[in-house]
């Protein structure tokens, strides 16, 4: 019985530590990534933001945009009061064009991206 004690908090640290690993955002990715690529790559090319609402995988895309090779995608409800966050398909070049805050490869060509605002 002493040991069972023991579960409440070591389930919520294994949480806390697979969230601040981003864990259930790149397991989402990983489901939704072939998705999102016919997504992206279906989209026309265009040098303006659009405004969408479409479901892609497991994820709400409320913007898009294409352009020099490269496709973003913001996520509905990403980032915080500042930020927006989403992905980007940049199947060919350097993510270090893209004018983003922050870029983590999450695969070939896909990166977990941030505007910062402030």
């Amino acid at each position: 019985m002493a040991g069972t004690a023991l579960v409440p908090p070591l389930a919520g640290a294994l949480t806390l530590a697979l969230v601040s690993l981003d864990v259930p955002m790149k397991v989402a990715f990983l489901v939704s990534e072939p998705a999102l690529t016919r997504y992206a790559r279906s989209l026309p090319e265009d040098e303006q933001w659009a405004s969408v609402r479409e479901r892609v995988g497991l994820f709400t895309i409320d913007g898009v945009q294409r352009w020099n090779g490269a496709t973003q995608l913001r996520v509905a409800g990403s980032g915080g009061m500042l930020e927006e966050c989403g992905f980007v398909y940049l199947p060919v070049g350097d993510v270090r064009v893209l004018d983003v805050s922050s870029a983590e490869r999450l695969s070939d060509g896909w990166y977990a991206v941030c505007v910062d605002f402030d």
